[in-house]
Formats: structure tokens, sequence, C-alpha cells
């Protein structure tokens, strides 16, 4: 008999606190469950780790691949999945031991997706709330979109009969940046029905330095419009769909997204800023950091910023990301 719930981990060099994450699952009071281990080409100890817990107890399954990505290592998990629905935990990061059995008692409900609150940050907790009705997800997604338990995998259980209704996967394209809140956003487009719950039930480890392959991808701005293309597509159905309108949520991304990248660009050469400079003028989509300027930074810097690229003054800005850059 099928278990009810497949927990999916990507494994990338994790050997310092995959056990920790697999513990925290095996000690789940609720114990209808198999544990899926991806083994994304680790080149330390992590694939002898999971391929001892795999050797102890039979709802542990290990797969191992050529290194992908978190996003590739998900798709495989979801692929040799055979539970009902799917939930998906980081390899440093753990939960708790009641984290199933809370969960599990809104599964026979008519619920598409299960939401759960983190540690991450204060506004990542989440009110006690059944969506059911048009007028729930126009209350309730322009509050927290823009939060991580709604923008990561994490946090959830995904009904995978959707999941394979829709071919949904995550987009491989975009290694380790955005390809985990497009999978969730194209989920969010589709559901009925959403359970939220109050209970930090998560635990984000922020320490383990887990963006770094990001962090070496923030000088890549194709990327970044690619997903800037993508995300605000996904999310402009979103908005007709439930009638609503996310402009934080846009005002925000475009924010972060820009951030990264002129941090990244300030360290280059000033031929290097100029020229990347050029691809961040021309992004139609960064007009959303111009359209409320509530959700935005202030201050006298930034107003400059604002004027610099509003009347693309493409000199004087680079001479701006260069050597005043503590902005960003």
């Amino acid at each position: 008999m099928n278990p009810l719930i497949s927990i999916i981990v990507p494994v990338y060099n994790a050997e310092k606190y995959i056990s920790k994450c697999i513990d925290s699952i095996l000690s789940q009071t609720f114990k209808d469950f198999e544990l899926i281990l991806i083994n994304d080409g680790s080149t330390d100890n992590s694939d002898l780790i999971c391929d001892k817990y795999a050797s102890i107890d039979n709802k542990v399954k290990v797969f191992h691949k050529k290194n992908g990505g978190a996003g590739s290592a998900r798709n495989l998990g979801v692929q040799k999945a055979v539970g009902d629905w799917i939930m998906f935990v980081d390899a440093d990061d753990w939960i708790e031991p009641e984290c199933l059995d809370i969960c599990s008692k809104y599964i026979s409900r008519n619920i598409d997706l299960i939401v759960f609150s983190c540690n991450w940050a204060a506004d990542s907790r989440l009110p006690d709330r059944e969506c059911v009705t048009p007028s729930d997800f126009r209350d309730i997604l322009p509050k927290y979109i823009d939060k991580v338990v709604f923008t990561s995998p994490w946090c959830k259980l995904f009904r995978k009969d959707i999941i394979n209704d829709l071919h949904l996967k995550f987009n491989e394209k975009l290694l380790a940046f955005g390809e985990d809140t497009l999978f969730v956003f194209e989920y969010l487009k589709v559901i009925k029905s959403m359970q939220l719950l109050s209970n930090e039930l998560y635990h984000y480890v922020i320490e383990n330095n887990k963006n770094s392959l990001s962090k070496k991808k923030d000088l890549d701005w194709h990327t970044k419009y690619y997903f800037l293309q993508a995300i605000f597509s996904v999310v402009g159905e979103i908005e007709s769909i439930w009638n609503i309108h996310l402009i934080k949520y846009k005002c925000l991304t475009c924010e972060l997204i820009l951030n990264k990248y002129l941090y990244a660009l300030s360290c280059s050469s000033f031929y290097r800023v100029r020229n990347g400079l050029k691809n961040v003028i021309s992004c139609v989509d960064l007009k959303y950091l111009f359209e409320d300027k509530k959700y935005l930074p202030k201050g006298e810097r930034r107003k400059l910023f604002d004027i610099l690229v509003r009347y693309r003054l493409i000199t004087l800005l680079s001479i701006y990301i260069k050597f005043v850059r503590a902005e960003y």
C-alpha cells in the first residue's frame, strides 16, 4: 500500500547537517509517509549517509544523480514519489515531530494546498484559516504572497495529482534562482482551496549559506530577466483569476533582483558596470520600481538612483553604482 505523503529532500554536499534533517523526518509522530533523498552529485560523504539511513529504515529511498541543482533533484523526487501528497524539505533544515500529524488532519478535507508557518521571521507566521472562496484568496494573497512561506516550496503539502495534471516541474533553466517560486506560483494559479496554519513546524537554517550558488550567479542578468518575465506572467494570471492586484510583490521582486545584480556589478570594472547597466535600463519589467513608492526603500541616495534610472543617464548611473554602492 502506498504511503499518504512523500517527503522529498534534495541533497548536495550536506554531510554536516543532513543527519539532523533526516532524523527530524523519521521522528514524525505520523508514520504514513516515505522519505525520498535525491543525492545531487555530492562530492562529500552525503551519499554514504543517505545510503546508511536507507539500509536501516524502509521508509527511506535514495536516488543518486549527476549534479543539476535543487530543481532537477526535486523533479526526480516527484517522479519517484508514490504518495498522494508531496512535501519538500531542504537538506540543512528540519521539521517539528508533529508536523505531518498536524497537516494530516486537513488532508481528508477538500483542500488543494496546506501551508504552515516557519521560524524565518515574525511576518512568516500565518493565521489559521481555510481559504475556499474567491474573497478568501483576495484577502490572503496580497498580504502573504511575498513572504518566504509562499515563495518557497517548503512549508507546504502539495497534491500530487494536481502536479501531475499540470505537468508541473521546477524550471531547470533557472539554476538556483527563482525556480522554486515559479513552481509554487504555477501551482497557486490553479487551486481552489488552501489551508493556512499558524504552527511553526519548519525550521529554516540560515547560517549554512545555502544561497552560495545563487551568489555566484548574481552577475547573470539574462537569467534574472528570464525569471522576471516568467514570474510576472504567472503573477498576472493569478491577479486575473482572483481579481486582485499584487503590486507589492512585483515591486519587492524587482528591488531584490536589482539589488543583487547591482551589488555584484559594483565590484566589476567600470566598463562592465556600464555595459551591465545597459541591460538593466532596457528591462521594461523594472517599471514596477517606480509604480508604488511605499513598498520601496527611501532616502536621498534612493531618490538619486531613481532619477538616474528613469532618465537613462547611464554614465552617471555607472559612477553611482561603482563608487556610491553602500545602498546595495
